[in-house]
């Protein structure tokens, strides 16, 4: 068995032993609408290469050269990306395919006490938003003053 296999792989020509179709998805997931950045360039392969790219959103691309393209989820959902990477010759290696998945956002609901006082108030926030499918993981709070914060309950001076 070992020699008719080591027989097979001296006659495969070498040039489709090196093709490879691989895409990497920056990020794989977040929440909707979620901007997903992908890149093609660990492919592999002779001659010209060529991508074709489903989205898994309704949406192809239209440029064979399209390394790294970007697409849009709006709607909260699995996505499936597949890529087919075409060489020269127009052959490649089989199609290859990666999930993405887009939560929906959740529902936005903040506490702040005290609301009113004399300047250099101290006002503490407190989040009380109510996550849909996937954890809160990340805050951005813009005070209204020019200033920002990140984390779950800031406290911040009104000057």
């Amino acid at each position: 068995m070992r020699q008719i296999l080591s027989s097979l792989l001296a006659s495969f020509p070498t040039f489709l032993l090196s093709q490879t179709a691989s895409f990497t998805g920056t990020p794989l997931q977040g929440c909707s609408p979620l901007v997903v950045n992908f890149d093609a360039s660990g492919s592999t392969g002779q001659g010209p290469l060529t991508y074709q790219w489903d989205f898994g959103n309704g949406n192809v691309s239209v440029d064979p050269g399209q390394l790294s393209p970007g697409a849009v989820y709006l709607q909260p959902g699995d996505y499936t990306v597949t890529l087919i990477v075409v060489y020269g010759a127009g052959n490649g290696p089989a199609p290859v395919s990666q999930v993405i998945t887009a939560f929906a956002p959740p529902a936005v609901d903040f506490d702040a006490v005290p609301v009113t006082g004399c300047l250099d108030l101290y006002v503490s926030f407190s989040d009380l938003s109510i996550p849909s499918s996937a954890p809160i993981v990340n805050w951005i709070w813009d005070f209204g003053d020019g200033n920002s914060s990140q984390g779950p309950a800031p406290i911040h001076q009104y000057s």
